[in-house]
């Protein structure tokens, strides 16, 4: 559930690696799938809460401003900073998508990051979920911290300058007011504000969105009818962790690669894997392309960027094939590619994404007590074929940001009997499979599904096919029964001759050397991009 965030635009605006959030910047392709209408399914209580639940509260709803615009209606409406106490509170911002059908289920859409508010969701919904589940309505909420649910917002360069912005504002001890458990409790009041009764309320999560949801689950005063869970972030898991991760996705890509095309297989051999070790060694060592000038930490650096985009991908294993040629044209890609170590915090907030908002959840219940140091993370870094830069910044971060006391529910597996449908790619660095799997041995009540996707890449209701969307559809119309999975054999392998994607890198090959003039770009683009996190974090 690392940091988990997405770009494509530019490769110098990718996330910088994917567990220092459990999000980046994705493009995606429209995925259309027969259109399906939800019926019954009875609902399951949640855990109880460890403190008295909230009452409801009456929603004012109006027009959305800004970059909520795509929403039918929205509103906002105070909640406690901390527990049940009004005096002091934060706003709560929801943006609603409006069913036609009385009695239409609830989907309530939750963003990643931590940090991500609901803009990117109600786009989502209108493109991959409203195709298969036409007739529910749906609302996209901005985790307390971000978006317009009081954002946190401070203009400064260093964390003790933040905090002491943020504390100024929010009291010592205020920032334990943002945290996953709290956001969790503006949901299950919200569902009370807004379900009819009988009316089916359905939770869609996605990177950090799902450690948010599972949150939920474990405070929810209100009947859940079911749970999706799409790139899941597990319970125990640590950002400090993320460049275990790259290595050995970057081998499964490599792997399929040599697998799915002739020309990688002739480019790379029968191992590929030792391919890029030794390339990349070689690199590290001086004795190849040493006169490009290229950082070899940038290099492993933006491979860790580019493998979270599912748009560029599948070029990468070219791109070593470049690197051990390394001649001119290749030398023009890897300079694109080659991102320096990129190791500045930045503490940002906009409508879109807070990074005060990311911190405090990663430093309160995402980073490892006591932190390790800067030294052994950058050990792992270095010992690492592919690793990002940047996660190396964070004890600093840790030294300065007030953790607040976790709750029972932190690093727990939630435990009860509400229907889970978890998703998750093989090919995802910023939730990566070898964590995700765990979530079959701990969900296993009935009507609890784990599905891999064996292609794809961070935000699995992107699939192209339509799978994902498919399979949410199915699992909303009846939670409790068993899921037909068979449309994940029908997914498609990464692109990996894919000469408009190389495009990116400032070549108009993938695997060949061709010097002519680089066509001129399409400025309409083709893919919808949605935004799951940070756009310029490593987690």
């Amino acid at each position: 559930m690392r940091s988990r965030l997405t770009l494509i635009v530019s490769l110098m605006l990718l996330a910088c690696g994917g567990r220092s959030s459990f999000d980046d910047w994705t493009i995606a392709s429209d995925g259309a799938s027969p259109s399906m209408g939800i019926d019954g399914g009875d609902a399951a209580t949640a855990d109880a809460p460890v403190i008295a639940p909230r009452t409801a509260v009456t929603l004012k709803w109006g027009p959305c401003e800004r970059a909520y615009g795509g929403a039918d209606e929205c509103a906002t409406f105070a909640a406690p900073l901390l527990g049940n106490d009004m005096s002091k509170t934060v706003s709560v911002h929801v943006a609603h998508l409006k069913s036609v059908k009385i009695g239409a289920p609830q989907v309530w859409m939750l963003q990643g990051g931590p940090g991500g508010s609901g803009v990117a969701m109600i786009d989502l919904a209108k493109t991959y979920m409203r195709g298969t589940l036409p007739d529910a309505e749906y609302f996209a909420v901005d985790h307390r911290g971000t978006g317009r649910s009081s954002n946190l917002e401070c203009a400064a360069s260093t964390a003790s300058d933040c905090v002491a912005q943020l504390e100024k504002k929010w009291g010592a001890g205020g920032l334990s007011g943002f945290s996953t458990s709290e956001a969790a409790r503006d949901v299950d009041q919200l569902i009370l504000s807004t379900r009819q009764p009988s009316q089916q309320a359905f939770i869609y999560g996605v990177s950090y969105g799902t450690y948010w949801a599972q949150r939920v689950l474990q405070v929810a005063q209100q009947p859940i009818s079911g749970v999706v869970l799409d790139s899941v972030g597990i319970p125990g898991s640590t950002f400090a962790d993320t460049n275990n991760f790259f290595d050995g996705v970057f081998k499964t890509l490599v792997e399929l690669c040599v697998k799915h095309d002739a020309i990688c297989a002739s480019k790379l051999g029968a191992n590929p894997w030792q391919f890029v070790q030794s390339t990349m060694a070689a690199h590290k060592g001086g004795t190849l392309c040493k006169a490009a000038g290229l950082s070899h930490n940038g290099i492993k650096n933006g491979l860790a960027r580019s493998m979270q985009s599912e748009r560029i991908h599948g070029v990468l294993p070219a791109l070593i094939y470049r690197l051990s040629r390394c001649a001119a044209e290749d030398q023009t890609a890897l300079r694109t590619l080659d991102v320096g170590d990129s190791r500045a915090i930045s503490f940002f907030s906009d409508e879109e994404f807070s990074m005060p908002l990311y911190f405090n959840v990663v430093m309160g219940e995402l980073w490892p007590s006591p932190s390790p140091t800067r030294e052994s993370l950058n050990l792992i870094a270095n010992n690492k074929t592919i690793a990002g830069a940047g996660l190396q910044e964070y004890p600093a971060v840790a030294a300065s940001w007030p953790r607040y006391a976790h709750d029972s529910f932190v690093d727990a597996w939630y435990s009860g009997t509400v229907p889970i449908l978890t998703m998750n790619s093989a090919l995802d660095v910023q939730t990566p499979v070898e964590e995700a799997r765990q979530a079959a041995t701990h969900l296993t009540a009935k009507g609890q599904t784990y599905v891999e996707f064996p292609y794809g890449n961070h935000g699995v209701i992107l699939d192209e096919t339509g799978c994902a969307a498919h399979l949410i559809a199915r699992f909303m119309e009846s939670p409790s029964s068993a899921l037909d999975t068979t449309c994940v054999a029908n997914t498609h392998p990464p692109r990996f001759t894919d000469d408009d994607a190389m495009l990116t890198f400032g070549v108009n090959g993938t695997w060949q050397i061709n010097t002519g003039a680089l066509p001129v770009p399409n400025l309409v683009p083709a893919k919808r991009r949605f935004r799951f996190g940070a756009p310029s974090v490593f987690r």
